[in-house]
């Protein structure tokens, strides 16, 4: 199996449905082997084992599907599902007992994963395929799928700035909150003949305050440009440039 990982993988309860028909909400955790020590986590006033077992909790959360590279969330056994099975039956009544005295959830099930390289467990950002709202379905949190190959970007033509892109804000990401912020700014001629914004002044955002940082951000490192001058802000000397932030799963 040198070719793969072994990984214990569980899950927790998130949430509880509700009475207005929210399902069940759950959170995974991936524990690949790969640790050479396991130290026991010392906290006052806390047995140092359930402390241990939270912060093995808190660190393996993974929606990715990646598997980490947080020595915090790996274990100490061999790449064997015997050996992987053997760690599972030691440790996770603890991390039953943590969950519960933690954060007052449960772990829902758990299983020893052999997973092939070049392979990763599926997203696990929504925990339900939403696709036909009337019919809800549950993901399955131990499926795999193949690591997609990075794709060969072709290479550039114009100005480099026409390939800089905002960062999307983390939390936002999380939230699944989109956004927009509009701008007045100087409009400069850079060397390449095409106009730079400089000197942005937000007027205008949408989503929430986490955007407005970004999009200053990527206006001050040359995204924005244009062969053609943008449409004129009511300001004298200022035109307007705007970001939209939309979310894609594609």
């Amino acid at each position: 199996m040198s070719a793969g990982t072994v990984a214990l993988v569980f899950v927790t309860i998130a949430s509880l449905p509700t009475s207005t028909g929210t399902p069940t909400t759950y959170e995974r955790h991936i524990i690949p082997a790969g640790a050479s020590t396991e130290p026991v986590a010392e906290a006052p006033g806390v047995n140092s084992e359930v402390a241990w077992a939270f912060q093995k909790i808190v660190r393996s959360s993974n929606r990715s599907g990646y598997l980490t590279d947080n020595d915090l969330a790996k274990a100490p056994m061999k790449n064997t599902l015997a050996s992987c099975n053997a760690y599972a039956r030691q440790k996770i009544p603890l991390f039953e007992e943590a969950a519960e005295q933690q954060e007052g959830t449960t772990i829902a099930d758990y299983r020893c994963l052999y997973i092939p390289a070049g392979y990763k467990l599926i997203d696990y950002s929504r925990p339900y395929d939403m696709s036909n709202i009337r019919h809800i379905v549950p993901l399955n949190p131990y499926r795999m799928e193949k690591i997609p190959e990075a794709p060969v970007e072709p290479p550039h033509t114009g100005p480099e700035c026409l390939y800089v892109r905002p960062q999307y804000p983390q939390d936002a990401q999380e939230e699944d909150r989109e956004g927009r912020v509009d701008a007045y700014c100087d409009s400069v001629k850079g060397p390449d003949n095409y106009y730079y914004p400089k000197n942005c002044q937000i007027v205008k955002e949408k989503g929430g305050k986490d955007f407005g940082p970004m999009a200053l951000e990527f206006w001050q490192d040359g995204g924005g440009c244009s062969a053609k001058l943008p449409p004129p802000a009511p300001v004298p000397g200022k035109y307007v440039y705007y970001v939209d932030y939309i979310l894609s799963y594609n």
